[in-house]
């Protein structure tokens, strides 16, 4: 739990006297993460709330990762202050080791304690380990030598020298991968980075690179293909007090409701980590980059019933696809998604199998509803706007309690076609509270973020310190996304007919004989049939004689009767590309009782 500790004052006057200073130097930690040398910001290790990171035995989306690539020529240094109960709290004794990608211990547990422990302030951090890079004012870092392990990710863990299951805070930190007295940016990473501030008032001024792997090119120890967004919090402030940096494809779910997934949610926890988030710039010999191309080949329309229609696009890669119905303003439609007006905007994702070649088609189901909730009328023309976005960047970030004005984002490599506007989108319908910014609840069109901060987009503010009750960002996960290219296509379509059942209704009937049964299907406006026959499908056990066919018999089973009742369904055998409608109807099974009763009589 957080606790309300208002320093603005002290925090200006640090400010003042340390100066706002970067430090021209190599590694990676401390320097990225608290780029001032009046920034705090910490390391926080196996926090409940925030992922129990980089804690002994840590799983996948907890694990701080090292990568290895040439085991034979390349080393690892690292320092660290000594650990901490609270970001301000008191000294502790601690230990790390470091596990190579088979989950055998390699180095350590090596002590951290008073006389252990290898930085002594922010200056070390920064300036990385002697011997490196011509440094001489850093730190003089522990050393861990691969030499004849395996080469790929390797994790480093913590833990308090006593109770495994407190956090622990390191106020500076520093890890670094070199060839010779060569640092190698780019080769540290998490699925999931926990960091910790002072509290509630303070500015996180750090920055992180993610990278999203292209289509068919999946994460491991060789080499991939993806796409490398920077995400800037400099001046945006970003005050989150301890936090999660996390990203992923889908937003705060990944249940396949693509409009749903991405939304913001409410008093809960919500991030599902999925891409390798970096300190700096991916290794780009390890990481390379993916490459774009126009995706979308085909826009139709199908109509089946009349709430089932399918908006079918055929694209060439995995992201998300929206359709834009485009219905205002009436009669000039302008290709823009205006809220509160007929306009729909419809959301799938596309996830094909990476054993299959493309292209691939996606159905985006539409209930022929505008954005009045009005039915859209047959024979009615109207433009359809799809919108194919390449490498989601979903940011779902957990109980920030201020972002008063706006992180920035940018993409690194590749660079972006010719063009190409990186646009934030959210969406914090599921939020009932006021932003204190005049930041909308739903942005759906896009707001450009600055490239230099602050960003501007998705803003909120207003934290009373009630820790205990949800306000915009406290308690809350808040969803920002961005894509690292989207392309844009539109087609004319037509609303067309759809198709009604002309088939029986529930009824009574007596299982003694066939129960004759008859039905068709045609198109609701102009009366046509649609289909060659009629399928029929019963629940029980039953026959049919004939099927297909319009009209038939059912003779139900022994099973059927003594169930009472039985499901019938009939389905058209299409003669076009349709999803099959189906109309069923209850025949309940009646019998006559009767009772017999005799009476004995005489007469004379």
């Amino acid at each position: 739990m957080k606790y309300f500790t208002p320093n603005f004052q002290a925090k200006i006057l640090i400010a003042l006297f340390l100066g706002l200073t970067s430090i021209l130097s190599f590694g990676e930690g401390t320097k990225q993460t608290a780029p001032n040398s009046s920034d705090e910001v910490s390391l926080c290790v196996n926090n409940s709330t925030y992922g129990r990171f980089a804690r002994f035995g840590s799983s996948d989306e907890q694990r701080l990762y090292i990568r290895v690539q040439n085991p034979n020529s390349e080393k690892v240094y690292l320092g660290f202050s000594r650990a901490k109960s609270t970001p301000t709290g008191s000294s502790l004794n601690s230990r790390f080791r470091i596990l190579d990608p088979n989950g055998n211990v390699v180095y350590g547990p090596q002590l951290l304690d008073g006389t252990t422990s290898n930085i002594s302030g922010w200056s070390e951090a920064v300036n990385g380990p002697n011997g490196i890079d011509g440094t001489t004012n850093g730190y003089d870092a522990f050393v861990f030598n691969p030499a004849g392990h395996p080469a790929g990710d390797y994790w480093i863990e913590f833990e308090r020298t006593y109770g495994s299951t407190y956090e622990l805070h390191y106020n500076y930190y520093d890890i670094t991968v070199a060839a010779g007295t060569n640092s190698i940016d780019g080769r540290v990473w998490s699925k999931r980075w926990a960091l910790s501030l002072p509290d509630a008032n303070t500015n996180f001024n750090g920055a992180f690179y993610v990278f999203a792997p292209d289509i068919g090119h999946t994460a491991g120890d060789v080499t991939q293909e993806g796409f490398v967004s920077k995400i800037d919090y400099d001046g945006a402030g970003f005050r989150p007090w301890y936090f999660n940096v996390s990203f992923n494809s889908t937003g705060t779910g990944n249940t396949g409701n693509a409009a749903q997934d991405r939304k913001s949610v409410k008093n809960a926890l919500a991030t599902s980590p999925e891409y390798e988030v970096f300190l700096t710039d991916p290794d780009i010999n390890i990481w390379q980059n993916g490459s774009y191309q126009d995706q979308i080949t085909d826009i139709h329309l199908n109509r089946c019933a009349i709430d089932d229609n399918c908006i079918n696009v055929t694209v060439y890669g995995s992201g998300d696809v929206e359709a834009l119905i485009d219905l205002h303003p009436e009669g000039a439609p302008d290709g823009i998604y205006s809220p509160g007006t007929a306009d729909r905007i419809l959301v799938a994702h596309v996830d094909p199998d990476p054993l299959l070649p493309p292209p691939f088609t996606v159905c985006i189901p539409w209930d022929g509803l505008d954005g009045n909730d009005n039915l859209v009328e047959v024979d009615e023309t109207f433009v359809i706007v799809v919108t194919f976005a390449q490498a989601a960047f979903h940011f779902p970030v957990y109980d920030i309690e201020e972002n008063q004005f706006g992180f920035s984002a940018s993409t690194v490599r590749p660079a972006s076609p010719p063009g190409y506007v990186l646009d934030f989108y959210w969406d914090d319908s599921n939020i009932a509270y006021p932003s204190y910014t005049g930041s909308p609840l739903v942005n759906l069109g896009g707001c450009t973020p600055s490239t230099t901060p602050p960003g501007g987009c998705h803003t909120w503010n207003g934290f009373t310190g009630s820790n205990n009750t949800p306000q915009y960002g406290n308690r809350n996960t808040i969803n920002t996304w961005w894509y690292a290219y989207r392309e844009h296509a539109s087609s004319s379509v037509m609303m067309p007919d759809y198709i009604v059942a002309n088939g029986e209704i529930d009824f009574f009937a007596s299982p003694l004989n066939p129960i004759a049964l008859e039905g068709t299907y045609s198109w609701a406006n102009n009366g046509n049939p649609f289909g060659d026959e009629v399928l029929w499908s019963t629940s029980g056990t039953g026959t049919f004689n004939p099927n297909p066919a319009t009209t038939t018999q059912y003779t139900p089973s022994a099973a059927d009767i003594a169930n009472g009742s039985v499901v019938i369904t009939m389905y058209p055998d299409p003669d076009f590309d349709c999803t099959t409608p189906e109309h069923s109807f209850t025949i309940y099974f009646c019998t006559l009782d009767a009772t017999v009763e005799t009476q004995d009589v005489s007469c004379f």
